[in-house]
């Protein structure tokens, strides 16, 4: 487990005590689920993207695929 200090101006830890004790929890686990929710959301906002973007064509590890594709890249330059 990390601990993590945080010093907070008096209306703010006010306001954290009263949210904590409507939660029916200690001011440390009400900001913790707080920050766990929000990191947890950011990390399911990015993960809706992925796959989002077509290239047109199928991509993949596929060598044959790829060294066809350079090699049309390199005849197109007309070096």
């Amino acid at each position: 487990m990390y601990r993590l200090q945080v010093e907070l101006p008096d209306n703010l830890r006010q306001s954290l005590e009263r949210a904590a004790a409507n939660a029916g929890k200690t001011p440390e686990d009400w900001a913790g689920d707080i920050l766990r929710r929000q990191l947890g959301q950011r990390d399911q906002r990015l993960r809706s993207h992925f796959g989002a973007v077509n290239l047109g064509a199928p991509t993949g590890m596929d060598n044959e695929s790829i060294e066809a594709d350079l090699a049309r890249a390199y005849a197109d330059t007309g070096d």
